[in-house]
């Protein structure tokens, strides 16, 4: 298994708020078990997190899923 702790897949695209970066990312943080969407990188992740685990990532992946397909898999208290 992979000793990472965080993976980005980034991207370059139009910014979501005027003047906002144009690259992008899908943040996950294996230490904190959240993953989540970065309108402008390397700044954190922008918005609702979810809580994920790489079993979850895995299943949503398999699924061709979305950010939101891990609401399925939350396991904080609501």
């Amino acid at each position: 298994m992979s000793r990472t702790k965080v993976f980005r897949v980034w991207w370059v695209g139009p910014g979501d708020y005027p003047g906002g970066q144009d690259r992008h990312a899908l943040l996950y943080d294996r230490t904190h078990k959240m993953i989540g969407y970065e309108d402008d990188f390397l700044s954190g992740i922008s918005g609702r997190p979810y809580a994920a685990v790489d079993n979850d990532v895995r299943s949503v992946a398999e699924k061709q899923g979305t950010l939101t397909d891990f609401t399925l898999y939350e396991r904080r208290p609501r």
